[in-house]
């Protein structure tokens, strides 16, 4: 699924703070997909997918765009 860049599944907050730590340059503190982390189709990882993610963990709305490079290899 496409924003699950810790790959445990469910979209949650490890995924936000996984791809917030990739957006501000950081050392991920864990697991990090960057092939699934595009929640806004236009192929990058940057804050605007950490808009959506944080709506979408929070209950806020919004789906995420299955343009995700995962989406497309992942069997």
């Amino acid at each position: 699924q496409c924003g699950d860049v810790t790959g445990d599944g469910p979209l949650d907050a490890a995924d936000y703070q996984r791809a917030r730590e990739h957006v501000a340059g950081r050392t991920p503190g864990g697991a990090l997909d960057l092939d699934r982390c595009d929640v806004t189709g236009d192929t990058a990882c940057d804050v605007e997918d950490l808009a959506l993610l944080d709506r979408l963990v929070n209950g806020a709305g919004g789906a995420p765009q299955n343009g995700c490079e995962a989406y497309y290899t992942t069997p």
